[in-house]
């Protein structure tokens, strides 16, 4: 540890439950998307270009616009929006494939009739003429519903996925590092950095409460503390560790595994049509949701320092900021 620098021990548990919530989150985050390819010739046979445009469009504009909205967001908000939207999506798919299922078992109850007496046979062409416009209909807008949840599936995947990964560079640069016990504490001697004085990293309490005359209150930019801290630990010799971005990463990188083995073992074993299918893995928005918060935001409260500044230049400092 370098000079200047005190800690006490890590809480490992931490560590250890941060890192299997973000590979999970990573595998769930991507397995919908995948899903949704692996069904693309039940949603859309012969037209699996339509099935790959939705699936692909709504995720780049998310991508695109991000750095225009996403600090205005919270982390929270961010993941609620994408649960709600991988939840939408399963159910509008389902609900569309179901619509396409009862077309197909009506036009098979059709062709059954082919060998009734000519006359009977013009009472039903002049019947089914009605009612193939109506199954022409549904036929439209069960594909119509199926490809709005594929862009449903699409806009949570890119969300949860900037998000996540951004997430989990903080947790490797600032919350990991101060995931210890309420009387932990990481002590920095600004000394040994640019002669100034002392920073004190302590817990933040539910409370808020202040330490010293800087109070890291809850409207403030997390960017700027986390920068901040980033800074001051590079400086002092504390070494950072990419477990939870390398656990995001290998967490979606098994989903397009995990996506395709899901919808085949439920087709072959048990003989599941797309909507039972896909209304199945409506669960996955319920985990995804709560996992990120019993397990992430949960942890960020805990641990997340409050950043106080206690020295003998602690009047010049408020002025300074005063004049700012």
């Amino acid at each position: 540890m370098a000079d200047g620098v005190h800690r006490s021990q890590c809480d490992d548990s931490s560590t250890k439950n941060a890192v299997a919530a973000f590979w999970l989150l990573g595998l769930l985050n991507n397995t919908p998307w995948v899903l949704m390819l692996a069904c693309a010739t039940n949603i859309s046979s012969g037209g699996v270009a339509l099935v790959f445009l939705a699936n692909q469009i709504p995720g780049l504009v998310v991508k695109i616009s991000a750095p225009y909205w996403f600090h205005n967001v919270s982390y929270k908000s961010r993941m609620l929006m994408a649960s709600l939207a991988m939840g939408v999506a399963c159910f509008l798919v389902g609900c569309g494939g179901l619509l396409r299922d009862e077309h197909a078992n009506h036009a098979l109850d059709n062709d059954e009739n082919e060998d009734m007496d000519s006359a009977s046979n013009n009472d039903v062409f002049v019947n089914d003429g009605h009612s193939e416009s109506i199954n022409n209909n549904t036929q439209i807008l069960g594909l119509a519903l199926e490809l709005l949840g594929v862009c449903f599936v699409s806009f949570q995947c890119s969300l949860g996925e900037a998000s996540l990964l951004a997430l989990a560079g903080r947790f490797d640069s600032v919350v990991l590092t101060f995931a210890q016990s309420t009387n932990s504490y990481l002590v920095m001697s600004e000394d040994r950095i640019n002669g100034e004085g002392d920073f004190s990293f302590e817990n933040d309490d539910a409370d808020k409460s202040c330490h010293g005359e800087v109070c890291n209150e809850e409207n403030n930019s997390t960017t700027q503390q986390s920068m901040r801290v980033a800074a001051i630990m590079k400086k002092a010799g504390v070494k950072q560790k990419r477990r939870c971005i390398t656990a995001f990463s290998s967490g979606t990188g098994l989903a397009g595994i995990f996506g395709y083995g899901y919808k085949e073992f439920f087709a072959e074993a048990f003989h599941w049509g797309l909507s039972y299918i896909v209304w199945s893995s409506m669960l996955f928005a319920l985990l995804y949701w709560k996992i990120f918060i019993k397990g992430l935001h949960a942890l960020e409260k805990k641990s997340t320092p409050t950043i106080s500044r206690h020295n003998s230049n602690s009047d010049r400092f408020q002025s300074n900021n005063t004049t700012r």
